[in-house]
C-alpha cells in the first residue's frame, strides 16, 4: 500500500524552504508515494511540481480580527489534514507553525517531520515567536536541522530527536561555464533585512570606483525592493545597480557573471549560494551564524568566506576575485564538487530514510 505524504507551505512562491519542498515532492512522486502539498496563502508558483502531486489552497480568510482570522486558519487546515489521511506530514516552514501542530496533534496516526530552515538564534526576531516555536517542536517526531549549529541551539530534548540533512543540488542547472565571464557581480534572494542587500551595495561603490566596467545585479522580490533602489541612487549608482525581479531561469541569466556576492546577516544553508557553487560561479559568502556556509566553503578554496556585517572585507574579497583570475578559477572548478556532494538523490534519500 502506497505511503501518504503532505507538505505543510506557507507559499508557492520563490523562497528556499520553497524550492526544497519541490525537489522533494518530486522525488517522492516518481518514488511511488502519494504526495500533497497543504498551501496557506495563496501566492505565486515560481517551482514547477509534478502533475501527480494534490496542491491544495486552503480557503482565503478575511476578518479585521487578527484572532479571527487565526482560528478561522486553523478550523480549515484541521479540516483539510483530517480528510487526507496523511502517514507523514513534513513542515519546512515556520509561520503558523502553532496553527499547524494544534491541527497534526488532531491527526495523530500521522508521523510529524518538522524543520528548521533558518538561523534558530536569530529567527524569528520575536521572543514570543521564538518561544511558540520552541514548545512546537517538542512536539515533532523527528526535527530535520540544516546545520549542527543550528541543532545545537536547542534543548537535548530536541536535539535528540534531530537529524543534520543539507539542501538538495536541483539536477537541471546549467553547466558551468567556460569562457570570457561578463563583468557583472550578481545575487538572488528575497528582498529583506536579513540578506543585508545595503552591505552589498556599499561594498560594490567602493569597488566599482576601481573597477568601473562592473555592474551589480540583484534579483529577488521583497518589500526592500524600492528601498535598495533609492540607496543605490543615493550613492550615484543608478545604471550600476540593477535591481530585478525574480526569473524561473536565473541560472541561465547569471551563469557567465564575474562572481556571486551573499551578504547575509544570518542564513540556515543559503540555496543561492549552493547553486553558485554548482554552477561554478566565483563565490564570496558572509560566515553567518548557524554555519551553513562554513560547511560548505573552504575559504580560498572553493569561494571565499567574510566576517558578517564587515563592508570592507566584502570588498576587499570582490577586488581578489577580480586581480586573481587564476585563483577565482580554481575557486569555480572546485566549487561545483558539490553537485556531486549534495545531489538531489544523494539527499532525497536521506529523507526517505525518515519516512
Amino acid at each position: 500500500m502506497k505511503k501518504t505524504i503532505t507538505f505543510l507551505m506557507d507559499y508557492l512562491g520563490s523562497g528556499g524552504a520553497e524550492r526544497v519542498t519541490s525537489i522533494l515532492v518530486n522525488y517522492f512522486c516518481n518514488n511511488d508515494y502519494i504526495v500533497n502539498i497543504v498551501v496557506c496563502n495563496r501566492n505565486r508558483n515560481d517551482y514547477v511540481v509534478d502533475k501527480r502531486v494534490n496542491v491544495i489552497f486552503l480557503p482565503e480568510v478575511k476578518s479585521n480580527f487578527k484572532l479571527v482570522r487565526a482560528y478561522k486558519r486553523y478550523i480549515f487546515l484541521k479540516q483539510c489534514l483530517m480528510s487526507l489521511k496523511s502517514d507523514v506530514i513534513i513542515s519546512l516552514c515556520n509561520a503558523w507553525a502553532e496553527l499547524r501542530l494544534i491541527s497534526t496533534r488532531q491527526t495523530k496516526k500521522s508521523k510529524l517531520i518538522m524543520s528548521e530552515r533558518n538561523d534558530p538564534y536569530s529567527h524569528p526576531e520575536s521572543l514570543i515567536m521564538k518561544k511558540i516555536r520552541d514548545f512546537n517542536y517538542r512536539f515533532a517526531t523527528i526535527m530535520v536541522f540544516q546545520t549542527q549549529g543550528a541543532r545545537e541551539y536547542f534543548p537535548m530534548s530536541i536535539q535528540k530527536k534531530g537529524i543534520v540533512i543539507p539542501n538538495p543540488i536541483k539536477e537541471d542547472l546549467p553547466e558551468p561555464y567556460k569562457g570570457e565571464r561578463k563583468k557583472v557581480i550578481v545575487n538572488y534572494c528575497r528582498l529583506h533585512k536579513q540578506k543585508n542587500l545595503t552591505m552589498l551595495i556599499d561594498a560594490f561603490n567602493i569597488f566599482s570606483k576601481e573597477y568601473k566596467e562592473y555592474n551589480l545585479e540583484i534579483y529577488g522580490r521583497g518589500e526592500l525592493k524600492e528601498s535598495l533602489k533609492e540607496h543605490a541612487i543615493s550613492l550615484g549608482l543608478k545604471e550600476k545597480v540593477l535591481i530585478k525581479d525574480f526569473e524561473k531561469d536565473i541560472h541561465n541569466k547569471i551563469k557567465d557573471s564575474a562572481m556571486f556576492v551573499s551578504s547575509s546577516d544570518y542564513e540556515g544553508i543559503s540555496n543561492s549560494m549552493l547553486e553558485a557553487l554548482a554552477i561554478g560561479l566565483p563565490t564570496i559568502c558572509t560566515d553567518c551564524p548557524a554555519g551553513g556556509a562554513r560547511m560548505v566553503i573552504n575559504s580560498f578554496e572553493n569561494g571565499i568566506l567574510v566576517p558578517v556585517g564587515d563592508t570592507k572585507a566584502l570588498y576587499e574579497a570582490m577586488k581578489y576575485m577580480h586581480e586573481n583570475p587564476k585563483e577565482s578559477e580554481k575557486m569555480s572548478k572546485n566549487a561545483t564538487e558539490i553537485r556531486n556532494k549534495l545531489a538531489t538523490d544523494v539527499i532525497c534519500k536521506q529523507w526517505a530514510k525518515l519516512i
